[in-house]
């Protein structure tokens, strides 16, 4: 049988967290001291940095805000993929070519053109490269 894991209430969070802060401690003393790993404490800090509402909400469970932003991501990016799927439709499927060559056109127009540079990327932060290019050249 697998081993239950263990929770730990707001209480407890912030009080590891404020040994850290305010009391100058390193992470690794304060986890070792505790029983709990060090990588645990530091995402319990990081979330305290942070300045989140509840940056600590207790048995693992995701702040009410988080949670919304978490589900209105990923419906976002459902609609995106719909709509990319569309325009993908539309720009090649729904033609008719004369020939090869303008079929290949067609399509390299759009993943040279819509795809690789308007389409939003989720490791650029869910901006287009351009965006992405524009926001970090200053």
């Amino acid at each position: 049988m697998g081993k239950k894991r263990r929770q730990f209430t707001k209480e407890y969070k912030i009080e590891a967290v404020r040994l850290v802060i305010e009391e100058g401690r390193r992470i690794s003393e304060v986890a070792r001291e505790l029983g709990i790993a060090e990588a645990l404490l530091g995402s319990w800090k990081k979330k305290h940095e942070e300045g989140k509402a509840e940056p600590l909400p207790g048995k693992g469970r995701l702040s009410p805000e988080d949670d919304e932003l978490r589900r209105l991501r990923r419906e976002n990016e459902r609609l995106r993929m719909e709509r990319d799927i569309s325009l993908k439709v539309e720009l090649i499927h729904g033609k008719l070519y004369t020939t090869r060559q303008e079929a290949k056109t067609a399509i390299f127009d759009y993943i040279e053109v819509f795809y690789n540079r308007e389409r939003r990327h989720s490791y650029l932060g869910y901006l287009s490269p351009i965006d992405f290019e524009k926001q970090n050249a200053a």
